[in-house]
């Protein structure tokens, strides 16, 4: 708020000319205001701006000087208060001051003789003294904070001076070490060396008016974690439908209490989150089989906090046995060596059996792999694999998964033949012809894939199927490497007896004829043929 100072300049005598240069000075920060003038300060220190000198005349009351002075008369000047600094009082040994009213309404009017003639310049201090304390901030700790251990104290004051003399920290109303002159203002506090509970905070700003300012914060300080009681099953292994439920209590004497849960695989670091029943209980549903750790962590609002585990397993029943690669089922083959791939529906061990469908099984045994098991050097011959899995709790799958493999010979190398005592070297055509079957019944077979391999390149493949077919024939000329025939076959089941005649043949070359025959109940049996160069029919191979 402005305070209204007034300098008032008086004429003395009859009218007559005289001048004199009035020269305000003004100390502090503050600005002066009046006919003619305006004189600003905004800081102690700063330069002044403005007009700050003038220049007055006696002379008549219609005059036109700079200033004029009326017989009588007067000339008056403001003081006006500025940047937190306030009007205290004129220098001029005429002035004296009066008050009117409550601070900070304040005049000061002087009267100036102005004499005949040139009269002496006249300085007139203004003095405007600093009536606002720092500005000062508490920025850590936060108002209202719990904290635990050693925790930064730290402000920022700042002062219309432009200079804060000192920063003093406060802890429970008591000075704390020695004030700052100089930012930053920080330290720490170690908050073990006293009780749990509300504690004062503040830091007061002091500039060099001896003016302060405070910041103040309320924290609580808990240095002690919570307690916490679990109360429910430990190391219980748990059946189908079952839902493990734990209640749980945890209390702090300072602070308030947050309770988080973790259930996890035996092993794996806990992965905490809200509890099923805040912060009173954890209640599972339907949980997967395994074997579990429940971990209960509760933590006050400084950051302390307490943990329990608890130990269970659930066990609902064996594990489903599944085969994920290897030989289909029905499948033959040429390989002597076979491999499959195993999965179950958890966590297992697996056992496996490989034996001739015709024997009968033998004994489950661990299988070769950790989930696989492979075996070699079979002849040929029909083959039954079987594995079945074995969860953590021993519980064995009652239905293992089963798959049945042909093993086919491959046809024999025919010699060339020997004529005249000469050797004529001849080429033999030597192919394989492989397949895949399912549903085999008493009645019909399907045959869901059917290849002649390793055909040599320019050969005729030519297939016959009189009856139950999707083609009656199917040539295919100047064919080489694997060739499949699943177009003859199709999609429909085959009746047994149901015969398909495969012909490879190449001008000059002894041709190779395969005849596959639908079996009842079992895979469809190969017979491997020859057929010399100009024969009408097939033969048994030399």
């Amino acid at each position: 708020m402005a305070a209204l100072a007034v300098l008032a300049l008086a004429a003395s005598g009859t009218a007559a000319r005289a001048d004199q240069t009035l020269n305000f000075n003004i100390i502090g920060a503050g600005s002066v205001t009046g006919s003619g003038l305006s004189c600003v300060r905004e800081a102690p220190g700063a330069a002044q701006t403005g007009t700050c000198s003038a220049q007055a005349f006696d002379g008549a009351p219609n005059c036109d000087e700079l200033f004029c002075i009326p017989n009588p008369g007067t000339l008056a000047f403001q003081a006006n208060d500025r940047n937190g600094y306030q009007f205290d009082q004129w220098s001029h040994p005429q002035c004296t001051p009066v008050f009117q009213g409550p601070p900070p309404f304040r005049q000061n009017p002087c009267t100036v003789s102005v004499a005949l003639g040139a009269n002496p310049d006249l300085t007139v201090n203004v003095t405007f003294k600093d009536v606002t304390a720092p500005g000062t901030t508490l920025t850590a700790p936060a108002n209202g904070a719990a904290v635990r251990g050693t925790i930064p104290l730290t402000a920022t004051a700042t002062d219309n001076s432009g200079t804060v003399a000192s920063v003093q920290f406060r802890v429970g109303g008591n000075p704390f070490g020695l004030p700052f002159e100089t930012a930053p203002f920080t330290t720490n506090l170690d908050t073990t060396q006293r009780a749990d509970g509300s504690l004062a905070i503040s830091a007061t700003a002091t500039d060099g008016s001896g003016l302060a300012g405070a910041a103040n914060a309320t924290v609580t300080v808990d240095n002690h974690p919570p307690t916490l009681n679990v109360t429910g099953p430990n190391n219980q292994t748990f059946g189908p439908g079952a839902t493990p439920t734990w209640t749980l209590a945890a209390a702090d004497q300072t602070t308030a209490v947050n309770v988080r849960c973790s259930v996890v695989p035996v092993g794996q670091p806990a992965n905490l989150g809200n509890c099923t029943g805040g912060n009173t209980q954890q209640r599972l549903v339907n949980p997967a089989d395994g074997r579990y750790t429940l971990t209960v962590r509760a933590t006050d609002a400084a950051g302390n906090f307490v943990e329990q585990a608890r130990a269970f397993a659930v066990d609902t029943g064996p594990p489903d046995t599944t085969i994920t690669s290897g030989p289909g089922d029905g499948s033959s083959t040429e390989a002597t060596s076979l491999t499959w791939g195993l999965g179950a529906s958890e966590a297992s061990t697996f056992e496996c059996r490989l034996y001739l469908t015709a024997t009968g099984p033998g004994a489950f045994a661990p299988c070769s792999g950790a989930a696989s098991h492979t075996v070699s050097g079979l002849a040929a011959g029909s083959y039954t694999f079987e594995a079945r899995a074995i969860d953590g709790f021993n519980n064995v799958d009652p239905t293992p998964v089963k798959r049945t493999v042909l093993v086919v010979s491959p046809p024999p190398v025919i010699p060339p033949p020997v004529v005249h005592q000469t050797t004529i070297f001849q080429q033999v055509i030597v192919v394989t012809l492989t397949f895949s079957f399912h549903d085999a019944n008493k009645k019909t077979t399907r045959i869901s894939a059917l290849t002649v391999n390793s055909v040599p390149t320019g050969a005729t493949v030519s297939a016959s199927c009189p009856k139950g077919c999707a083609k009656k024939s199917l040539v295919i000329k100047n064919a080489k490497g694997n060739v499949s025939l699943k177009a003859l076959a199709g999609k429909k089941p085959l009746k047994v007896k149901t015969k398909i005649t495969v012909t490879v043949s190449k001008p000059g070359a002894v041709g190779a004829v395969k005849v596959l025959e639908v079996q009842k109940r079992k895979a469809p049996t190969v017979q491997s043929l020859c057929l010399p160069p100009g024969a009408a029919k097939p033969g048994r191979c030399a």
